[in-house]
């Protein structure tokens, strides 16, 4: 888009609509979670495990990267939108088409960007995937994904029971010792109200 001569690049008003776009959309949310929340929160998380490896377990982890790539983890959803779980991994050809959605919709997102800052953002939007940092943001996800039901099922809301549990169980499963000191150290507390909390 041109104004003044100048070229408007609409790379950020797409990732300002995340906050526009509700997770758990199948489910009834006692409080709904937008994709900007989430991401945020995920990008907290992945920032945390970097530290921990860093600081924990003398790992060389950039926990900067790690919450830089988590920021945009889903940052395509504003074209795609968010597609529940139970949907997506239905079945592989659904899998598969939806992946394939999402790598479009990636470089529809870089291609609103200077070109000079598309490599940048390439990295973060299409990560190298066999990376520390990445590996982290999807477990800092799952953890996330597990926050958000222990948040709901606290409340009274029955709807994340086996969401909860099924989360729990695939995190339980995951060997990383970053992942579980996080688990052992922090995830309790979420259960917790504001009382309890500074007790």
């Amino acid at each position: 888009m041109k104004k003044n001569n100048i070229i408007t690049h609409n790379f950020f008003a797409f990732i300002n609509r995340q906050k526009l776009i509700n997770r758990w959309s199948l489910m009834h949310n006692r409080q709904n979670e937008s994709v900007s929340q989430h991401s945020y929160q995920t990008a907290i998380i992945a920032n945390a495990l970097g530290l921990i490896d860093k600081e924990v377990f003398d790992l060389d982890t950039d926990a900067n990267l790690a919450s830089s790539i988590a920021l945009y983890h889903d940052a395509t959803e504003v074209l795609t939108g968010d597609m529940p779980t139970p949907v997506k991994y239905r079945s592989e050809a659904m899998r598969n088409a939806y992946c394939e959605a999402e790598k479009d919709a990636a470089e529809q997102l870089l291609s609103h960007l200077p070109e000079k800052l598309k490599p940048a953002y390439q990295n973060l939007l299409v990560p190298y995937e066999n990376s520390r940092e990445y590996q982290l943001v999807k477990f800092a996800d799952k953890i996330s994904a597990l926050i958000k039901c222990i948040e709901e099922t606290s409340s009274g809301n029955n709807d994340f029971l086996v969401a909860k549990k099924t989360t729990a169980d695939i995190l339980d499963n995951v060997s990383d010792k970053t992942v579980k000191y996080f688990l052992d150290n922090f995830i309790n507390s979420f259960s917790l109200n504001l009382d309890e909390l500074v007790e």
